[in-house]
């Protein structure tokens, strides 16, 4: 083998390990990004169970408003006396 391709085999075995390094790195990072997923979709899950209960809990119906007289009927009224 002469030097020329002992260079080229050289770098074509950095070139390799480093490619085998991003390789490790990105399966790392989907490890943890299905994590988070999982994460992201339990909470959202408790979530969704809290508001189901919150929505069950039906707050009691206000009282009937208070009837007022409207404004030409209170000054008629002032009016008469």
């Amino acid at each position: 083998m002469d030097a020329k391709a002992l260079q080229e085999a050289v770098a074509l075995r950095f070139e390799v390990e480093k490619l085998a390094a991003l390789l490790a790195t990105e399966r790392e990072r989907i490890v943890e990004l299905r994590e988070d997923r999982e994460h992201w979709r339990e909470q959202a899950q408790r979530l969704a169970l809290t508001h189901e209960k919150a929505a069950i809990i039906v707050p009691p119906a206000p009282s009937a408003p208070e009837v007022r007289p409207g404004l030409l009927a209170r000054l008629a009224a002032a009016v008469r006396g």
